[in-house]
Formats: C-alpha cells, structure tokens, sequence
C-alpha cells in the first residue's frame, strides 16, 4: 500500500477543524515562526526575506545564476549540455552578449540560454525556475523569447527547405541521432 498523507483520509478530515488542518499545511519554519506570536504580516514578510537571502546564492557578475560556479554533473543535469561544450553552443547560435527585457531587465545571454535549455531539458513552469535562476517568471519568459526570436532571425533560413542541404542526409541524420543520445 502506498503512503498517503494525513489530510488523504476522509475519516481524520472530518474531525479536525479547519485551523487544524492549516496548521497541517504550515512548514516547519511557518509553525516556529507562528509560535512566536508573529502576525500573518509579518510572516509572510519574514518568508519573502528568507526567499531573496535564498536567491543570493545564485548571484554572480553576469546575472544571478553563477554558470562558471558550477560543477560539470550539475550542468548536465540541468541542461542536457557538457559545461565544456556550452561556450561552443554559444559562438554556434551567435547569442548575443546581453538580452533586454520587454521590462527593460538586462540579462547575459549566456543565462538567457541556459534559462532556454532548461526549459527545453524538462517541462518547467516559469514560477518553479524563479528559485533556480533568480529572475521573475515573466523576465526569464520574455528573455527566452527575445533569444529564440534571434536564433530564429538568424538560422530560420535553414529550415525552409530541410530536403535542399547537402548535409542533411539519411547518414548525417542517424549520426545526429548518436550524438544527441549521449
């Protein structure tokens, strides 16, 4: 039988009250924080402050997210790319040194790519990269979009006619394929 969690069983539900079960749902730190005498104010502004002292960790000169900071395996976790290939990827899709915001955010294009390939790598929703990369949903959105626009601009000409390239091949396909699968 799988674990299931207090609040899955219809029997306990219908005896606690309801300011039993939100204690349920609080976190450690919510329930010291509580215990304390905090209002709900300052609670949720004490957990707004702990949130940014966590984003700090992601601070680096080109952004918020330290690329050059980490380690191989956590990179090829995150994005689906070896950290020694990524300088490469960058010079391949031309990414622009800086990417500007519909919110006038200036970014390193380099984070702006790594922002692209993890959405690309796992089926993140913005809010859930928001702790990840330390940038706003809708910043890391607009950036992203603002990047595949410009990959788009400047290698869209290669997919009007995928049957008109040399390179293209059934071979060069299924040697793609073996690449891609490492």
């Amino acid at each position: 039988m799988p674990p299931t969690g207090v609040l899955s069983s219809a029997r306990l539900l219908s005896v606690l009250s309801w300011a039993e079960i939100e204690d349920l749902m609080l976190s450690h730190k919510e329930r010291r924080l509580l215990r304390h005498h905090f209002t709900v104010e300052e609670l949720q502004d004490e957990m707004r402050r702990s949130r940014e002292a966590e984003l700090v960790r992601y601070r680096s000169q080109c952004g918020l997210l330290d690329i050059d900071g980490m380690d191989s395996t956590t990179f090829k976790l995150m994005f689906r790319f070896q950290k020694h290939d990524f300088n490469d990827l960058c010079s391949a899709l031309l990414v622009p040194r800086e990417i500007t915001t519909a919110q006038n955010v200036r970014l390193c294009g380099r984070e702006a790519l790594c922002v692209l390939l993890r959405r690309q790598a796992y089926p993140n929703r913005w809010c859930d990269l928001e702790g990840i990369f330390g940038r706003h949903s809708s910043v890391m959105s607009c950036a992203t979009s603002r990047l595949m626009d410009h990959i788009l601009s400047t290698f869209g000409h290669l997919l009007t006619d995928v049957n008109n390239h040399e390179w293209i091949s059934p071979a060069s396909l299924k040697e793609f394929a073996g690449v891609s699968q490492r």
